[in-house]
């Protein structure tokens, strides 16, 4: 596999990752979030429809952070890992822009630090969109920056810029505060 779908894989889990890793860790406080948005069919009136999505989310940010690691690991085609990024990607930008149009100001649950609902919000799952995008078509891609690795301390820099990047994709949606601190911390 080419250093630049790589990088995109390693970019790709640096957004994606964290996320997976703090719902996993915390699937109540992913529960309570879900069920704060009442966005979800069956998430308004009571716990029971908040738990089943959060615990459907954490399969699926697990499962594609999976496939995108057995992809990066085993050299093989980016083709499934592509479509699942993008997928996911664009399930994430119409939550949120759900989120946005309803103007809720609480925690969005997209990043692994608490972070009010922004446009920055929207950055993660268009990240994800556009790597999927690149990896799906499962091309190499020669003409590009990253294409020709001169070595091994080439390449390392290489992909932990790409994770670097991916990381503060993952984090910026946090760096904005909006609303009411009180609906961040969940307190009501």
């Amino acid at each position: 596999m080419d250093l630049n779908r790589q990088a995109l894989l390693v970019m790709a889990l640096a957004v994606l990752g964290p996320a997976a890793a703090a719902h996993a860790a915390a699937p109540g406080r992913l529960t309570s979030t879900i069920h704060h948005h009442r966005v979800l069919p069956g998430t308004s009136s009571g716990r029971r429809g908040s738990t089943a999505y959060a615990g459907l989310l954490i399969v699926v940010e697990l499962a594609v952070v999976g496939v995108c690691g057995v992809a990066l690991l085993g050299g093989a085609g980016t083709r499934l890992a592509g479509v699942l990024l993008a997928a996911s990607g664009l399930a994430f930008l119409a939550y949120v822009a759900t989120l946005l149009i309803r103007g809720y100001q609480g925690d969005c649950g997209c990043s692994p630090l608490t972070a009010s609902i922004t446009g920055l919000s929207l950055l993660p799952g268009a990240s994800l969109v556009l790597a999927g995008a690149l990896l799906a078509p499962d091309r190499a891609y020669d003409d590009v920056a990253f294409a020709a690795s001169g070595g091994a301390v080439e390449t390392g820099l290489a992909l932990v810029t790409a994770g670097l990047l991916g990381a503060l994709v993952s984090l910026l949606p946090a760096s904005a505060l909006v609303g009411d601190p009180q609906l961040l911390s969940g307190e009501e």
